[in-house]
């Protein structure tokens, strides 16, 4: 697993990224994704909250993914995504969803459509070589 659990670049498609929160100290971030001629993933990871640092936090967290290996459609991963989320709610990890049907692959619209969650604490690499 990469270091960054939406590893947003240029010409990955993501279809969709789930977020459950609330109350409890616990979080699920996840994404269904796909690069060109590629399997479609889902990637994400459980956060067990221990402070309120947004980086380099104690927070406990557990990274886990899937590959497709038999063709699914991207409803059938959305859906997929979508089963894993609500159920999470329903069984009491946490109690709220914020489901962002993203539907690109361009990183800035990626980029800018998870800037406007409150959640998505953005933090970006330096830039490499001349700029």
């Amino acid at each position: 697993m990469t270091e960054a659990i939406l590893d947003i670049r240029d010409g990955r498609y993501f279809a969709a990224i789930a977020f459950v929160y609330g109350d409890k100290n616990r979080d699920w971030l996840c994404s269904a994704w796909r690069d060109p001629g590629g399997p479609w993933h889902i990637t994400g990871r459980f956060r067990y909250i221990a402070d309120e640092r947004v980086f380099d936090s104690a927070d406990e967290k557990r990274e886990f993914g899937a590959v497709d290996n038999r063709g699914r459609s991207e409803e059938e991963i959305v859906q997929t995504l979508r089963r894993s989320a609500d159920d999470l709610v329903v069984r009491g990890f946490n109690d709220k969803l914020d489901w962002i049907d993203v539907k690109s692959d361009d990183s800035m619209t990626v980029f800018t459509m998870l800037a406007a969650r409150p959640w998505a604490h953005i933090k970006t690499d330096a830039p490499v070589g001349d700029a």
